[in-house]
């Protein structure tokens, strides 16, 4: 009986996914929440890290590892705020669709002009991004254009749903 009963579930389990939705693994919590408006339900996303861990400092564990290779799209911040472990996550992952310069990566900080860019670097500055501010999630101007960049990649990912992203994103706006 136990028997059956796994064989049943391991047979039937991809079918529960099989109605297309586009897998989005989120660095941060904020990207989830974007990618969930604008994807609504053609989307299934998942943060990498909660509101309660710094982003700078997260283990690409087996579990994470696991969920990045499962992904159509990552949708990160970018300007080196996950310089500490996405380079290695994507590397691990072994998935070709969420590799630079792949439709399915995306990077937050590159859709938009960053602030704060230092023009010279030392060590007695502290913690300070080269790439400028991350935090681009803060300013609701910056914001939409990252919503409109983004949704543009999800059409380009799941063109059959251009029409729904389309619509999401003018609700959004």
């Amino acid at each position: 009986m136990v028997y059956k009963e796994r064989w049943l579930y391991c047979c039937c389990w991809p079918c529960r996914h099989a109605w297309a939705e586009v897998r989005i693994l989120a660095c941060e919590p904020e990207w989830q929440a974007l990618a969930e408006v604008l994807g609504g339900a053609q989307v299934r996303a998942e943060s990498a890290t909660t509101a309660l861990q710094d982003p700078h400092y997260i283990e690409a564990r087996p579990s994470l590892i696991a969920k990045a290779r499962r992904a159509d799209m990552v949708f990160c911040t970018g300007a080196e705020l996950e310089v500490g472990w996405l380079p290695l996550l994507l590397r691990l992952s072994g998935n070709r669709r969420i590799q630079m310069g792949q439709p399915g990566y995306f990077m937050a900080a590159e859709q938009v002009e960053r602030v704060e860019v230092p023009t010279q670097l030392d060590r007695s500055q502290g913690d300070v991004h080269a790439s400028g501010n991350p935090h681009v999630h803060l300013d609701p101007h910056r914001l939409l254009l990252i919503a409109q960049a983004f949704s543009t990649r999800l059409v380009q990912v799941d063109p059959a749903q251009t029409a729904y992203y389309q619509a999401r994103l003018a609700d959004f706006s």
